[in-house]
């Protein structure tokens, strides 16, 4: 059996521990919670995870995930077609290792009520929702432009047909503090929908 060299081994190993303390892996997970008779689902993107972006994060950088990027987080709502949701979405603004480890998060938001029949169509179709809102009212199926049809009957058993919206998740990742920690940064981006009220 042949042997490397000690040398080289020590010289091959020493680039990857280098690269280790520049990677930064970091995923963020959806938390849903949707009022009675709502339901919620996450589409084909379950999470962000800024390291499918761009695989080693080195500090002093940053990490897009646009709306258009396949990496962007989905979430399907699927609800009363001839009512308003209220979408509210409780993200934090760091990802943290731990109190002396932080690198700031920015997320952006775009929903889709148009009766989009895939995630692709629907993100073509999307609406951005303005930087710092983190809140939005919006029918679950946008309906005809002028004044309201009639009330809907009462609620009985296949009266109001059921349709899909979707909501889309995504943003900035840093710039990573050239000091930080090397390791997961992992953080829970809280979504809260129910029913408008109006009151």
């Amino acid at each position: 059996m042949n042997r490397l060299p000690d040398k080289y081994f020590l010289v091959c190993l020493l680039p990857f521990i280098f690269y280790a303390d520049l990677v930064f892996p970091q995923r963020i997970s959806f938390g849903l919670f949707a009022s009675d008779g709502i339901m919620l689902e996450t589409g084909s993107v379950s999470e962000l995870d800024f390291n499918s972006k761009q695989p080693v994060i080195f500090g002093g950088n940053s990490v897009s995930i646009a709306l258009n990027d396949q990496e962007a987080g989905v979430i399907v709502i699927t609800g009363k077609s001839d009512l308003d949701v209220t979408v509210s979405v409780d993200a934090p603004l760091t990802l943290d290792f731990d109190e002396n480890n932080q690198v700031p998060l920015n997320i952006g938001i775009s929903y889709c009520n148009l009766g989009a029949l895939s995630e692709s169509a629907a993100k073509q179709q999307a609406v951005n929702v303005p930087p710092g809102f983190t809140g939005i009212t919006f029918p679950v199926l946008r309906g005809n432009i002028g004044p309201p049809g009639p009330p809907p009957s009462p609620d009985s058993p296949g009266s109001v047909p059921a349709a899909v919206a979707y909501l889309f998740i995504y943003g900035i990742l840093g710039p990573v503090p050239s000091e930080s920690q090397a390791g997961e940064y992992n953080g829970t981006i809280n979504i809260y929908i129910e029913y408008s009220t109006y009151n």
